[in-house]
């Protein structure tokens, strides 16, 4: 496409718009969604939760550059979800002296709770939606989400 049809600045513009208006409803969602299931984790440390559960036992600050966080804020989160008791801390086996974040059980639970309540969540929002629009939308969004990630690792080479 880069070659094809240069982007204009109105396209770019309009996207930069429809961004803003994503991460509205997503937080909304997120805060929907946490408050709904009832499992007292704090909205803003479901991603923190998410990455643990995905990446599987982990440092603290591994957590965080995943997640585009600073550290501060990661130990926010690492020290409200231990609080609730989804999360503990564990030896690293290979550096003794460090300790990695591990999701508990409990948190296991919770988070499959949350994930089942998103789910049903963007499924009563995209009702009107077909299977096609949706995995069309996904495909694209997966696309974005991509450039994101090789342009944020192409950064931090700079």
């Amino acid at each position: 496409m880069g070659a094809e049809e240069p982007l204009q600045p109105s396209t770019v513009e309009g996207l930069g718009r429809e961004l803003i208006r994503l991460r509205k409803a997503t937080e909304a969602m997120r805060n929907r969604v946490a408050r709904s299931v009832g499992s007292g984790m704090e909205p803003g440390a479901m991603s923190a939760m998410f990455a643990t559960i995905h990446h599987g036992p982990s440092r603290s600050s591994d957590l965080a550059k995943v997640l585009g966080l600073d550290p501060s804020t990661m130990s926010r989160h690492v020290t409200s979800l231990i609080r609730a008791g989804y999360v503990h801390r564990i030896p690293d086996q290979i550096d003794g002296r460090a300790q990695l974040i591990a999701a508990t059980d409990e948190g296991r639970a919770a988070f499959g709770r949350l994930v089942a309540r998103r789910n049903a969540e963007l499924h009563r929002m995209l009702a009107s939606w077909t299977e096609a629009d949706v995995a069309a939308f996904s495909s694209q969004l997966q696309r974005f989400n991509d450039t994101f990630d090789t342009d944020a690792t192409l950064e931090g080479e700079r």
